[in-house]
């Protein structure tokens, strides 16, 4: 995840000018449609953009509901389903994660996804293992390995296939 920096806003100028923005019935946008002749590095850049604005969105959407909560002391959870068609426990995870991993300990080069593994640690072992992760490009899969190793389990055991003629790992 990256900021959306003045690049990213002129590339997404330069994709609406170019009528790049597939507009449905209600007037709003339904995809994406870019001119055949654009440079290979230009469509590279607003794919990333576009990522970058993934990733953020399921903070945004996290501290969205985590104010709301707070502030409206309401259930707000039915209308932000109808409002974003995203599942209750879809939105209560990006809520938690938002609660647990503030701002100032949140990595910009680490998807939500790790964030999420990691938020239920202390803050000085996320900090450490986001760090790590961000370091050393770790996957989902590594991280939670290491979060449950920092939670004192054993990793899980690795199923393997065997032949049933002769019991070797295949």
């Amino acid at each position: 995840m990256t900021d959306l920096e003045p690049r990213s806003i002129q590339l997404l100028a330069e994709v609406e000018k170019a009528g790049g923005m597939f507009v449905g019935a209600n007037g709003q946008p339904v995809g994406l449609h870019l001119p055949p002749d654009m440079p290979f590095d230009r469509y590279e850049a607003i794919g990333q953009m576009f990522w970058s604005v993934h990733e953020l969105s399921r903070w945004c959407v996290g501290d969205w509901i985590a104010y709301g909560e707070d502030t409206y002391r309401d259930d707000i959870y039915l209308q932000a389903v109808g409002m974003t068609g995203l599942s209750k426990n879809t939105l209560e995870n990006y809520a938690s994660a938002s609660r647990l991993v503030p701002p100032q300990r949140r990595r910009p080069g680490v998807s939500h996804s790790i964030h999420v593994e990691v938020k239920s640690l202390p803050a000085g072992s996320q900090r450490r293992l986001l760090a790590k992760a961000e370091r050393e490009q770790l996957t989902k899969e590594a991280v939670r390995e290491l979060v449950r190793e920092e939670k004192g389990h054993p990793p899980e055991p690795i199923e393997r296939e065997v032949c049933r003629e002769c019991g070797r790992p295949l």
